[in-house]
């Protein structure tokens, strides 16, 4: 079993969160606004961006960066938009052994980077990979067959 935090409590972090806890991982789901996350570790739901779909009870919730920064593996699940300023943030704070997924997709705005060169501008001896679709978020949440692909330089780490 690991620990995973996922980034960002939108539709698609919220599935990515709930997979990993239905599958006896030690999930943190990071929310950006405090209301949403006491509402999701209160009441195991994202009334919000999955409404209706009860989440796995051990899945928790904060909206603490420091606390969600302390997983084994990253996964970061906020828009693309958001991306560079919260690794800025959660960045000094990662040990080089842990792991940083990409589960957005998009380029920055404002210096058309791709997601995973930020993501190693900001942790440059952290292992980078890329997750993504085609799926939807609401599908996964419910545990109903989907495919995913994982890229990344180091195949170990794609075990």
């Amino acid at each position: 079993m690991s620990s995973i935090s996922v980034i960002g409590a939108g539709a698609w972090g919220t599935a990515l969160a709930q997979v990993f806890a239905n599958n006896n991982h030690d999930v943190t789901l990071w929310a950006r606004e405090d209301a949403l996350a006491q509402h999701i570790a209160t009441h195991h739901e994202n009334n919000i961006y999955l409404d209706g779909i009860p989440l796995h009870p051990s899945l928790k919730c904060t909206s603490d960066l420091t606390i969600a920064a302390q997983a084994q593996d990253i996964l970061m699940a906020v828009p693309a938009q958001f991306m560079n300023d919260i690794l800025a943030h959660m960045a000094p704070q990662l040990t080089p052994a842990q792991s940083v997924i990409i589960c957005a997709k998009g380029i920055t705005k404002d210096s058309l980077e791709l997601l995973s060169d930020v993501a190693r501008r900001h942790c440059p001896t952290n292992p980078i990979a890329v997750l993504t679709g085609p799926n939807f978020a609401a599908d996964i949440a419910r545990g109903l067959p989907s495919a995913s692909t994982l890229a990344c330089e180091d195949a170990a780490q794609a075990k």
